[in-house]
């Protein structure tokens, strides 16, 4: 949960259409495989590590859906941050963009309710966490009931911290995606399940 004085949230969790460019035509899964890994100008590419290739999306996205769509739409995925490394990774690539960018970018971390467990979209196992603890920007930490995760991107000494939200609301956040490695493509993925993409990946740990 973002500090209560600077958030507006939609408590009828209502989703809200995001404010995006021009669709993102499906040539991106051919371009993907051809080995071109940027098709859209506002994806920023933040570079490779553990043998993924990540990009941040400067565009708006209300919910974490819309986000999720954007990302598959470009045969890509939300961000699955499983190792403190890997955090530290975007976290320094992320920064010099940071003063230009919103307070934070949608992650691919999700649970249903308050009262479950939390799991990444890409299906690989929870372990590793980076909440913002008490202390950074306010008194409480993170996580306090919400169903959906973001990074802190431009919100002072909170950079690379995660905080929950909900995954709908009326302040819209940026988003980070990661490529989909070989040799699999998201149409593949897509078929066969998250599941046996995340057997793949555990196979080349970051």
């Amino acid at each position: 949960m973002f500090e209560p004085s600077s958030i507006n949230r939609n408590t009828s969790n209502t989703m809200n259409a995001p404010v995006s460019s021009a669709p993102v035509a499906p040539i991106r899964l051919l371009l993907l495989a051809a080995g071109t890994l940027s098709l859209q100008a506002q994806l920023l590419t933040l570079g490779n590590y553990g043998g993924h290739d990540y990009y941040y999306d400067p565009m708006p996205y209300t919910s974490q859906d819309a986000a999720k769509a954007e990302a598959a739409a470009q045969g890509l995925m939300l961000v699955s941050i499983t190792s403190e490394p890997e955090n530290d990774f975007l976290e320094a690539v992320i920064a010099p963009i940071a003063p230009a960018q919103l307070r934070a970018a949608w992650i691919g971390l999700s649970r249903t309710t308050s009262s479950d467990p939390w799991a990444w979209s890409s299906g690989e196992p929870f372990g590793y966490a980076n909440w913002r603890p008490a202390g950074i920007l306010v008194g409480f930490p993170e996580p306090t009931g919400e169903e959906a995760g973001v990074m802190y991107v431009n919100d002072g000494s909170a950079i690379g911290y995660w905080a929950d939200t909900y995954g709908s609301g009326t302040e819209p956040f940026n988003a980070i995606y990661e490529s989909v490695p070989e040799p699999f493509d998201y149409a593949l993925i897509s078929g066969l399940g998250l599941g046996a993409f995340a057997a793949f990946r555990r196979r080349a740990p970051r």
